[in-house]
């Protein structure tokens, strides 16, 4: 490929300077390129590999106080785990919460299209949530006019039984 580039390869250095910066900028190019594509696809994984390193602390956590329970077995250790329990709750929270933390994080990393039409999920919201407001003040309208010819109609009712029991 570098030989398409440049084809006046000769033995004197005038020629042989150009090819070599051509090779050397291509070089560069494509490397550049290749780590920049290599990062766009690591970068929804940067929050797992965090929380990778998360696990490896708890398990180096872990084995320290099982080196120390072996330590407080031999009796020439003075040294014991003063509050075994609340170390070993402590260890059961946090793992519990790496545990949240990584399903979670699959959680996001599967649905995260969704999440990034948030906005646009939104605005249709609000868009509908607008039409079935008019809709309910149509619908209340409605009812309200439809209540008031009832009353009209009952008022009228009762004026013509109050006129027959005048006229009897």
């Amino acid at each position: 490929m570098l030989l398409l580039l440049d084809r006046t390869i000769t033995p004197d250095v005038q020629a042989t300077l150009p090819f070599l910066l051509k090779a050397i900028a291509l070089s560069i190019v494509i490397t550049l390129g290749v780590n920049l594509g290599v990062g766009f696809k690591l970068k929804p994984l940067r929050n797992v590999l965090y929380l990778m390193e998360e696990v490896k602390k708890y398990n180096d956590t872990v084995k320290a106080v099982e080196i120390l329970d072996q330590f407080s077995k031999t009796e020439s250790l003075e040294d014991k785990l003063v509050n075994r329990a609340e170390v070993i709750q402590a260890l059961q929270i946090t793992r519990n919460s790496l545990v949240s933390a990584f399903q979670t994080e699959r959680i996001i990393r599967e649905h995260q299209d969704f999440i990034d039409r948030r906005y646009e999920l939104f605005a249709h919201l609000e868009n509908n949530l607008t039409t079935l407001m008019t809709f309910n003040v149509n619908n209340q309208a409605n009812e309200y006019g439809q209540l008031l010819n009832e009353a009209l109609q009952i008022g009228m009712s009762v004026h013509r039984e109050i006129e027959k029991l005048k006229q009897n």
